[in-house]
This record gives structure tokens, C-alpha cells and sequence, in this order.
């Protein structure tokens, strides 16, 4: 029996994102036969930014609960807080989240594996795509709670090294209060300027999406928008206008046509009722890094075993092969490129496993090291 020790947060942005994670790891336990040798070991950890509270539950599972492995969905900058017992113990310790920070130290601990929806990766791909078009000025968009995560200087940098940004718009940090009336005066104002650079998450981007959209400019509109204004997350699906265009990069969508993801798909509506999201789609691959430990042979069982059989193997999820960087310990799969064009909607492949890695190496190197203010809390939980 293999005692896995769970981590999971709350979220009031999207409020079932710990349900659907847990959710996800048992139908993956369940399609890959394993749930009888697997026990899962729950703990809540409200928003994932009380550093004493992370240590405690860590100490609970690893010491008295005597967990083989801690998965927990807790912030890249926050991670490092529970570093030393898995270290100690010589357990791995798999971190999940949006990925939406940079590290404070790139060079990762050889017990420890980031499994993430490569936020900071897309929104830098999304910024360098605006700059390769030769976008000269553009309008940043951003909401107060974003606004607080690395992804916003991701996806900002690549840009300013051939453009310039000329208005920069912040919603206010209470929803109710939401209202991109100065956007509005600034591009009614400037008629020169048709480029947006988003990034909003769950209501917030409903939202800016529709007061957009209402304000009936009469010409075109570019928004290179982050990973959550495109994905299948938002609460509502927003009709965009003929002349507003709405493109950027996911990790994943549901209609990809592979095995692992069909299989998916299939697994977690016939165990919740429920299409599958991003939230399980952690939930999911989690479990599969659990049955890649549990096939190792008990005298093996330890970090460095599992980290060489990811580098060896390969890891093969609904995205399709990830792969592991060496350096950073993060597994990278391949990135789809997302185009919403009024009602009509397009998704490609955009960079392979081996791009996405070498695209990853440039942003590390690009990354902000030095300390920066900024939520403690995880992203998207809050």
C-alpha cells in the first residue's frame, strides 16, 4: 500500500477547484486499477499562504500518517517552506498549481517535481506573439488580484523588447466595483491603438470580455488574452463581436484526440457527472505520478528513482508527452494555440514537447530572481 499525502486548497474564484482536483486523482487511481493500493490522505490548507500551517500539515502526513510521497497544490514561492522534511526523509515531494510565479530559486531540490499549468510559460508566449506581429503600442489590461503574480511581467517583458505599453489599465480589487470605464475613455480617445494585452481569471474576465464587447467601437480589436480568459474555466462563454479578436496559448483543451485524454474525459464524467477541467486535469496527472512510484520496486522506491524514470520514460498525460527539465524539476508538455474570433473559435498545436522545453529554458533565464512584492497566497485561490 502506498500512502499518499494530499494538500488541497480553497478557492473562492473558482470554488470547486480543490473538489475537481481531488476528484481527478481518484478517477485516475480508479482507470489505471491502482485505487485499492493507493491511499490518499487528505488535508485543507484554506488559500495555501499560512507558511506555519503548510509546515504542520506536512509534518501530520509525513510523521504521523508516515505518507511515502506529498503531493500538495501550494505556490511556487511558498513551496520551499516544506522543503526540509521531504528532504530529510527522502520522500518526493510533488508541487501542483496554476503555475502563474517564478521560483525563487530555479535550481530545485532532487526530491521535488512541479507538475503546473505552465501560466508564466503561455503569458510570455502570448506577449512574444504580440511582438512578432510588430504591434508597435498596446493597452495592458489586467485585474487587481493578477496583477499580484509574475505571469503579468511574463507576458509584458517579451513584448516591450519591440513595443511599448501606453496605457495600463488595473480593475478595482472589489468585484462589485468592476467597470473598465477608463480603458474605455483611453481607446475612445486613441483611436490609433487596437492592441490589448489581458490577463483577468474566472468572473473578472466574463466581465471584461462583455463591457468590451458593449462599447461598440467600430473597429478592430486584438486581445492577446492569458491562459484563463481563453480556457474552458469562465463561468459563462462570452460571444465576442465580429471585430474583436481573442487569442493566446493553453496547456490543454478537452478536445485534444488522444488516448490518455479520451480516457480521461470518459473516466471523470462516468465517476462525477462532470466535464473535465484544467482543476482535474492536475487532479488526473497527479495520479499517474502516483502509479509511476508505485511501479517502482519497493527496494527503489525513493525520489531519485522516480525522478530518473520520468527523464528515461517520458510521461504520457491528456496533453499529450511531457517531459522532465533536469534543471528546474518541472514536467513540460506541449503548448495549443487558442484564436476567438467573434463566435468562431479555433485551437491548434502550436509548440511541441521539445519547443516548449526550450521555450521554458529562455524564460527562466529571462525570469525575475531578485525579490518582488506580490499574494502569498496560491494562484486562483483566493
Amino acid at each position: 500500500m502506498l500512502k499518499a499525502g494530499i494538500l488541497f486548497p480553497r478557492s473562492g474564484i473558482y470554488p470547486l477547484l480543490g473538489s475537481d482536483f481531488i476528484a481527478g486523482i481518484r478517477s485516475s487511481l480508479k482507470a489505471l486499477g491502482i485505487q485499492e493500493e493507493v491511499e490518499l490522505m487528505l488535508e485543507p490548507i484554506g488559500f495555501g499562504s499560512d507558511k506555519k500551517e503548510l509546515y504542520q500539515k506536512a509534518e501530520l502526513l509525513f510523521l504521523v500518517e508516515n505518507a511515502d510521497i506529498l503531493i500538495a497544490f501550494i505556490d511556487q514561492r511558498i513551496s520551499d517552506t516544506i522543503y526540509p522534511l521531504p528532504g530529510a526523509l527522502d520522500k518526493p515531494l510533488v508541487i501542483v498549481n496554476p503555475g502563474a510565479n517564478y521560483a525563487l530559486n530555479w535550481v530545485a531540490p532532487d526530491n521535488v517535481i512541479f507538475l503546473d499549468l505552465e501560466e508564466v510559460l503561455l503569458c510570455r508566449l502570448t506577449g512574444k506573439k504580440a511582438a512578432d506581429q510588430n504591434i508597435e503600442k498596446a493597452a495592458l489590461a489586467i485585474s487587481y488580484y493578477d496583477g499580484g503574480y509574475h505571469h503579468g511581467h511574463a507576458m509584458v517583458s517579451p513584448f516591450l523588447e519591440k513595443g511599448t505599453i501606453v496605457h495600463t489599465y488595473v480593475s478595482p480589487l472589489k468585484k462589485a466595483d468592476f467597470s473598465i470605464a477608463p480603458l474605455a475613455q483611453f481607446l475612445k480617445d486613441n483611436e490609433e491603438i487596437s492592441t490589448i494585452l489581458g490577463l483577468f481569471s474566472g468572473e473578472e474576465s466574463d466581465q471584461f470580455l462583455k463591457e468590451l464587447v458593449d462599447l461598440k467601437l467600430g473597429r478592430p480589436i486584438k486581445i492577446f488574452g492569458s491562459p484563463f480568459m481563453l480556457g474552458e474555466q469562465n463561468s459563462k462563454s462570452t460571444d465576442l463581436s465580429a471585430d474583436i479578436e481573442l487569442s493566446g496559448y493553453l496547456p490543454w483543451h478537452s478536445g485534444l484526440d488522444n488516448k490518455e485524454n479520451n480516457q480521461f474525459k470518459e473516466q471523470l464524467k462516468q465517476d462525477t457527472g462532470k466535464p473535465a477541467n484544467l482543476f482535474s486535469l492536475l487532479g488526473w496527472e497527479s495520479g499517474l505520478l502516483l502509479k509511476e512510484y508505485l511501479n517502482l520496486d519497493i527496494a527503489r522506491r525513493n525520489p531519485g528513482a522516480l525522478l530518473g524514470s520520468l527523464s528515461e520514460k517520458g510521461f504520457s498525460t491528456p496533453r499529450g508527452e511531457m517531459v522532465l527539465d533536469p534543471v528546474t524539476k518541472h514536467l513540460l508538455g506541449p503548448v495549443f494555440e487558442s484564436t476567438q474570433n467573434g463566435a468562431e473559435k479555433s485551437l491548434k498545436p502550436a509548440l511541441d514537447t521539445d519547443q516548449s522545453l526550450a521555450e521554458w529554458k529562455i524564460l527562466v533565464e529571462k525570469s525575475v530572481l531578485e525579490d518582488s512584492s506580490g499574494w502569498t497566497n496560491t494562484y486562483l485561490c483566493s
